[in-house]
């Protein structure tokens, strides 16, 4: 169980990074959203300055949609890795205590056979 608990704190660990992030993300969009309110509202009706203010915050969405995709992506495959880790070890760990148990068994002389 203690290989159970090890893997669920590294995960929580990993969510914790990946959701840090994903906020600061957010936040940055958010900031983003109110520049380019603000830009376009400037701009009037000058087309070629709303374009490029569009342009501009799309890019930015596009590398932070980009960035949470690679996250996520890091994120699955460090908890996978975690899990797996926990499990090698967990079941090297049965093994050898059983391979001690039989070899305590096989040195027992005062066993009574059934």
């Amino acid at each position: 169980m203690q290989h159970v608990r090890v893997a669920q704190t590294r995960m929580l660990e990993e969510t914790r990074t990946f959701f840090d992030a994903w906020f600061d993300r957010r936040h940055k969009m958010t900031q983003a959203m109110g520049e380019l309110a603000t830009e376009i509202m400037d701009a009037g009706a000058d087309g070629a300055r709303i374009s490029d203010a569009m342009s501009r915050w799309h890019e930015g969405a596009g590398e932070r949609l980009r960035a949470d995709v690679q996250d996520w992506m890091t994120l699955c495959t460090n908890c996978a890795s975690h899990l797996a880790r926990e499990a090698t070890e967990a079941e090297t760990e049965m093994i050898d205590n059983t391979v001690e148990m039989a070899r305590r068994a096989g040195t027992v002389r005062h066993a009574t056979p059934v």
